[in-house]
């Protein structure tokens, strides 16, 4: 009656110790997916960075052009008025040159 005692309570401890194994198989499973996920936030978040500095690049040059086709109007406004083209901050942007703003009012 003993022996059979402690092959039953060894097939019970087998049994914990199997879904132990289990648990700890999945349980790892579960961590490498949230490595992964981990993984693609930040690769997400990098993009986004990149984007986002790409954009307020974009809002600079925009912004320097609007400056300097505003300067162009005015020029332009003046003449069609008679008068002197206003001198323009145009040459003193760092982006302007590569506007062709100047080459189009140096022709007018």
């Amino acid at each position: 009656m003993a022996i059979h005692a402690i092959t039953t309570e060894a097939s019970k401890i087998r049994e914990l110790v199997e879904e132990i194994n289990l648990g700890s198989v999945e349980q790892t499973s579960g961590i490498e997916q949230i490595s992964r996920a981990i993984l693609q936030v930040e690769q997400v978040t990098q993009s986004s960075a990149a984007n986002a500095e790409e954009c307020a690049a974009a809002a600079e040059q925009l912004n320097a052009q609007a400056e300097a086709m505003k300067d162009v109007v005015e020029n332009l406004r003046a003449m069609v008025d008679g008068g002197e083209p206003v001198r323009s901050q145009v040459n003193a942007r760092p982006n302007a040159g590569r506007l062709g703003w100047q080459h189009a009012r140096g022709a007018a």
